[in-house]
């Protein structure tokens, strides 16, 4: 599970071991909507299928989801709107504008046979490796 936590001071303050006042510091977990409103957007990688043939038309579907990290409960929301998102496709750095519904897919295709991995840069998120044969 999920858990981020924060510090929050409780507007108290009282003595430390040297006599001197210090502000009470308490940790506690975010909640999801402070998960949802201030810890950076990560991607999710979906590939329909992982091998496809080095002909230049056989392709993989790849859907990038912009969502939440993590929210207590281990889900990721989706986050709905519109950001450039860097990616590296074979080691070559691609910009993808995702959509006002936070989605955008890659069809991917190849002419020669190997392994394309798919990374995203400019946000947390995983990788998906297709092989081509």
């Amino acid at each position: 599970m999920a858990e981020y936590i924060r510090f929050v001071d409780e507007g108290k303050s009282e003595k430390d071991a040297t006599g001197n006042w210090a502000r009470v510091m308490v940790s506690r977990p975010y909640t999801d909507a402070e998960i949802m409103a201030e810890l950076p957007a990560r991607v999710r990688l979906v590939v329909d299928r992982t091998t496809i043939s080095a002909d230049g038309v056989d392709e993989a579907v790849v859907t990038v989801d912009l969502v939440s990290a993590p929210l207590n409960d281990d889900r990721q929301k989706a986050i709905k709107r519109s950001e450039q998102v860097v990616f590296f496709i074979d080691g070559e750095a691609t910009i993808i504008t995702l959509n006002g519904n936070g989605r955008e897919t890659l069809e991917i295709s190849a002419v020669e046979a190997g392994e394309i991995l798919i990374e995203p840069y400019s946000h947390t998120g995983n990788s998906i490796t297709i092989e081509v044969v």
